[in-house]
């Protein structure tokens, strides 16, 4: 059985809620790094709104074996591809939209790239090298490199 918050307070906490709500609404909004950070995050919104009508793809090279490996991806039954859970966790969520990024990489590379020795050149939108290096970051597969100076 699930109950509400306000109901589960005794009367002693409904005190100490009280005293938390109280001290909370006297906080100058510069006292909360929280609230900066959200209007940071809407700043970023609207710069994503306004970068969404441009052009943004950036011609990529990747090695043959992540290419093919992005082409397995894409070309991988639909029934073999797990379906979003009801209750999934941020982890299961995340690695379902990296997995998504990674066939619609498979995808341009079928389309568009460009087979040169061991790599591939293609055209990628910002979105998918964005995905990319997001789930480099979390993997700490970045640590110790540095991107080329232009």
């Amino acid at each position: 059985m699930c109950l509400e918050f306000p109901m589960m307070l005794s009367e002693p906490n409904r005190k100490q809620e009280q005293a938390l709500t109280d001290i909370l609404e006297g906080m100058d909004e510069r006292d909360d790094p929280y609230r900066l950070r959200a209007e940071d995050a809407d700043v970023l919104a609207e710069i994503g709104r306004y970068l969404f009508i441009q052009r943004t793809k950036v011609s990529v090279r990747l090695s043959r074996s992540l290419a093919e490996r992005a082409l397995t991806a894409w070309e991988r039954p639909e029934e073999l591809d797990p379906q979003p859970l009801p209750t999934e966790t941020a982890e299961q969520r995340a690695a379902r939209h990296f997995a998504g990024t990674l066939g619609l990489i498979g995808l341009c590379v079928q389309e568009r790239g460009s087979w040169v020795g061991d790599e591939v050149i293609v055209s990628l939108d910002a979105w998918f090298v964005g995905d990319a290096y997001r789930a480099a970051h979390e993997r700490a597969l970045l640590q110790g490199l540095s991107s080329p100076a232009e």
